[in-house]
């Protein structure tokens, strides 16, 4: 049986394909882009769901639709509207289209998981759900994201050096909000234990931040105002990707504005990068903090997961390595013993045999890990495991590496930093 795994939240969906209880592959959803812009064109006859939309989010924003999924409501004509011309769409309208236009992977698939955000309430989970069995496809169930990633995170074999195994804390971010959630790991299943949602830092948060910043260079070098000129404007949006990407690689990159009346460029250092985001940086090591007080004593190490997409936040990793990375000391202080002889009844009993601590560090998920664990519950779903509908805190473990949900610890990034061993 062929199952679809998507993960789907305020930004974009992203999908994998393959037979039950295989290792699922990713899924281009709009060729050759492997995701789908969770964004609404107004401007033609027919409304255009995808990236065509994001191409003219500045240029036309008033002919774009987006943020409506955290707005989903359970009955039609609630929430925000959209309006443009003939067009006139609401939240369940937006997802709607979505689902239509993703209609046609219902012909390779029998079964059909979702891993959505956290702060969706469960009747906006069980509305997106009945909109996707209206377009054909056979929703079997759904689950946080933050369940879904710490799943994809969890290795079963507490000798690997890899993963978690006790309690983790996931970090996820979309356009609507970024969210942080605590999962522990109790009698083989996964409990989402605590989920914070914070919308002041969200990705749309820190573009804004990026645009600002970067149109400011331009008015202090070049007297040139990108924000100005839509066109402008349009041309900073488009070229925030590739800036994430050169500070991800810790590379310079050069931003260059293009419109009928300028054009100019900019130089822009990873380190600038840095220091425009860090505001919005120590926002959230602090929410990250504040969440960190409350792990039991006998939880440390600390393991953090951090999604694809969170990872990408300037700033953010090196504020996560640095909570976690131990710190030295000149002094080594040792439990108290007392000397036993052999033939005591409790001879052994204080010696000082090392415990197996459990690797803790930042580790960032690949793109599709939280669609590859939402695969690997289509089996638990089918056979009755898990209840029909939305799973909203408790899902089981993976035992091994032929269990209903596939041992996701592939779902792991190998390069090295991204797993910081605290032994």
């Amino acid at each position: 049986m062929s199952v679809l795994g998507l993960d789907w939240n305020a930004t974009r969906v992203r999908a994998v394909l393959g037979a039950s209880g295989a290792y699922p592959m990713p899924l281009p959803l709009e060729p050759p882009a492997l995701d789908l812009p969770l964004a609404i064109s107004l401007e033609k006859s027919v409304p255009t769901v995808g990236g065509f939309a994001l191409r003219q989010c500045r240029t036309s924003a008033h002919l774009v639709c987006q943020a409506f999924l955290p707005h989903l409501s359970e009955q039609p004509g609630q929430g925000p509207r959209w309006q443009a011309g003939r067009h006139i769409l609401d939240t369940r309208d937006a997802c709607d289209l979505v689902w239509r236009k993703l209609s046609y992977l219902g012909a390779s698939s029998q079964g059909l998981v979702l891993s959505v955000p956290g702060y969706l309430a469960p009747v906006q989970v069980e509305a997106l759900r009945k909109l996707g069995e209206r377009a054909r496809l056979p929703v079997l169930g759904s689950a946080p994201t933050i369940l879904t990633a710490a799943l994809a995170a969890y290795h079963p074999s507490p000798s690997k050096n890899e993963g978690w195994q006790r309690s983790v804390l996931v970090i996820d971010v979309d356009d609507h909000a970024l969210t942080i959630g605590w999962v522990k790991a109790l009698a083989d299943k996964a409990h989402l234990l605590e989920c914070r949602v914070f919308p002041t830092l969200g990705l749309v948060q820190w573009h804004e931040r990026l645009i600002d910043a970067l149109a400011e260079l331009f008015v202090w070098h070049h007297r040139r105002d990108p924000r100005d000129v839509p066109a402008a404007e349009q041309s900073l949006y488009d070229q925030l990707e590739p800036l994430t990407d050169a500070f991800v690689k810790r590379q310079a990159i050069q931003i260059g504005v293009h419109c009928p009346q300028w054009f100019k460029h900019l130089l822009v250092h990873p380190d600038q990068t840095a220091q425009i985001c860090q505001a919005h940086v120590r926002h959230a090591a602090h929410e990250v903090e504040c969440l960190l007080a409350c792990w039991p004593a006998g939880e440390s190490p600390r393991s953090i997961v951090v999604t694809h997409q969170a990872s990408r936040l300037p700033g953010l990793l090196d504020a996560l390595h640095s909570m976690v990375l131990p710190t030295t000391t000149s002094e080594t202080k040792l439990p108290q013993t007392k000397m036993t002889h052999y033939a005591d009844e409790d001879f052994g009993d204080q010696l000082m045999f090392p415990e197996h601590a459990e690797p803790g560090g930042v580790m960032v998920l690949t793109p599709e890990a939280p669609a590859r664990a939402a695969h690997g519950l289509a089996e638990l779903f089918r056979r009755g495991v898990l209840p029909a509908g939305h799973v909203e805190t408790i899902v089981p473990l993976p035992r091994s590496q032929g269990s209903g949900v596939r041992n996701p610890g592939s779902g792991v990034k190998p390069h090295v930093g991204h797993l910081t061993p605290d032994s």
